[in-house]
């Protein structure tokens, strides 16, 4: 029953939800192997502490993939049951949510760079912006796009998962 309501929508629900679950939990890994990696870890007998700069900057990333994997996934439909039904299809569909939401990441980020006059590298509206000293500059760090590559892969990896176990239920 949910199965024939999903599929009149054309829209998998439990895919996006499960993405954006995968989404939550890789950036929560994510920043978890930066501590554990820090010369100032403490050990696992430490008394757990929340540094809320580190939590906002990992609810943050969480934040920002999973609205630029959606906004990619809606663009190119490929939340539809018809483009996942088979594994190389899933495969195709989720590099092409990947290229888009790369996409979107870039047009937003020239969009502010425009709107704001602030400079969003590689974006800057005015060159001259670059050289004040108290210039708002938002940066896309390697770090950042590390990240967003490494999510990508991952992504790609759980829609194969995805449509080869629900494959003989659909």
């Amino acid at each position: 029953m949910l199965a024939a309501r999903m599929e009149e929508s054309g829209t998998d629900n439990l895919l996006i939800a499960s993405e954006l679950s995968v989404i939550t939990a890789y950036s929560f890994a994510r920043t978890l192997g930066l501590v554990l990696l820090e010369p100032s870890f403490e050990g696992w007998l430490a008394p757990p502490t929340v540094d809320p700069a580190r939590l906002q900057a990992t609810l943050l990333f969480s934040a920002c993939c999973s609205s630029l994997w959606t906004a990619g996934g809606l663009a190119t439909r490929g939340f539809a049951f018809s483009a996942n039904l088979s594994e190389p299809d899933a495969i195709r569909s989720a590099a092409r949510t990947a290229l888009a939401a790369a996409s979107v990441s870039l047009i937003c980020a020239f969009a502010s760079s425009m709107a704001l006059g602030a400079c969003v590298e590689p974006f800057c509206a005015d060159a001259a912006l670059w050289e004040q000293p108290g210039a708002r500059v938002l940066q896309l760090t390697p770090d950042l796009l590390e990240g967003a590559l490494g999510l990508s892969f991952v992504l790609i990896a759980w829609r194969f998962s995805y449509v080869s176990f629900s494959s003989p239920w659909r």
